[in-house]
């Protein structure tokens, strides 16, 4: 475990505590764990909202670290697009004019979702 110092408004402090009766240590445990998975959403290109019982007033949930995990996620989605573009690009100009059997190569990498462990 990690040993952390964070300088907290009192009166946040106090008033967490009192609406959730949970203390300080647990309090921020909870609150990373909630900002772990939000992240975990936004980076499967998933927004976070909250709504009244009815489902009504939906409002988004933004914050900078949820938005640097989707903008992350969109790079990622245009980037994969792009390579395969020029994958598309490469293999037509690679075969053009070529008769197959002739000496003629194919080659055709694509980017798929099981490739995004190694997409940084």
């Amino acid at each position: 475990m990690a040993n952390v110092r964070l300088s907290i408004n009192p009166k946040l402090l106090e008033k967490l505590h009192s609406e959730t009766n949970i203390q300080n240590t647990q309090l921020v445990a909870e609150a990373l764990t909630l900002l772990e998975w939000a992240v975990s959403e936004a980076k499967e290109g998933r927004y976070l909202v909250t709504t009244d019982e009815k489902g009504e007033n939906v409002k988004k949930v933004s914050l900078p670290s949820l938005d640097a995990a989707f903008e992350t996620k969109d790079l990622k989605e245009r980037l994969k697009s792009k390579f395969n573009d020029f994958v598309d690009s490469v293999s037509e100009k690679f075969q053009g004019g070529k008769e197959e059997g002739k000496g003629a190569q194919s080659w055709k990498g694509r980017v798929t979702s099981e490739d995004d462990e190694s997409m940084p």
